[in-house]
């Protein structure tokens, strides 16, 4: 498919919180190919803060953001449970969608997706940040190769785990909180 977009292509954001502070924004501002437009978060502490930090547009509401002719496409970095729902939204407002793993929390849901994807024509890609990594290609093929044909695997992933507050003070840049929305977070 050819690129429809004209250079840079213009974005809104919907979800301020870790995934799009840690990853999305900060790759947005090193690239000159897209041109932040906006960003909405039902927390108004999220979108004011990030926006200001951005230099971009708060939207009070997805319907606000997706009303604004000048945003082409939409990066989706809120929680897993409203990816489905906001990602058919983008489509029927005629904007192209990343969205972040999972595209639903259901197959009934991800199958209304590729369905509306079709249906409109648009493009919607599902972030999978380690599919192109060296590292996995070649444990993929290490596996093929000198293993062979896996049946059955289990795997224990503890890299955050008690470490997970150290680690980003480490790794992440500082990222606004709302603390009302984390407690609400975390009760999920």
């Amino acid at each position: 498919m050819p690129n429809s977009f004209p250079e840079p292509v213009r974005l809104g954001v919907v979800g301020a919180g870790r995934i799009a502070q840690v990853a999305h924004l900060p790759a947005i501002m090193h690239t000159s190919s897209v041109d932040l437009i906006g960003v909405y978060d039902p927390s108004a502490v999220l979108r004011d803060g990030v926006a200001r930090l951005y230099g971009s547009t708060s939207f009070p509401s997805l319907n606000a953001l997706l009303a604004d002719p000048r945003i082409e496409a939409v990066v989706i970095a809120a929680p897993d449970r409203v990816h489905a729902s906001a990602t058919l939204e983008c489509l029927r407002a005629g904007k192209h969608v990343l969205v972040e793993k999972p595209v639903a929390t259901s197959v009934a849901d991800a199958e209304t997706v590729v369905n509306a994807m079709r249906d409109t024509g648009l493009v919607v890609q599902v972030g999978a940040m380690k599919r192109h990594d060296p590292g996995v290609w070649f444990a993929a093929r290490a596996t093929r190769e000198r293993i062979g044909r896996i049946i059955s695997a289990t795997f224990w992933y503890r890299v955050m785990g008690s470490l997970r507050q150290s680690t980003e003070a480490t790794y992440f840049p500082r990222m606004l909180v709302d603390p009302a929305v984390r407690s609400t977070e975390n009760a999920h």
